[in-house]
């Protein structure tokens, strides 16, 4: 990502899905946020941040299911 730009990145939920709650960790950069609703990351990174994983939990059913992501600020 780039410092001072904004982002909405949406999640691919399979067909048929249905997802109660989105959380993530560790807390996103400066700038960014999670929709716990939706499972959108979207907002303007503030901070240049070094690679890190972020694991993103969709509670679907009862059952959590996870995702990794790597996000970088330059």
């Amino acid at each position: 990502l780039t410092k001072g730009t904004p982002v909405n990145v949406s999640p691919v939920i399979s067909s048929g899905s249905t997802v109660s709650s989105f959380s993530i960790s560790p807390a996103l950069p400066s700038g960014l946020s999670l929709n716990a609703n939706t499972g959108v990351i979207s907002g303007t990174p503030t901070l240049e941040t070094r690679k890190q994983n972020y694991t993103i939990t969709d509670q679907s059913s009862g059952v959590n299911y996870n995702s990794t992501i790597s996000i970088d600020v330059r």
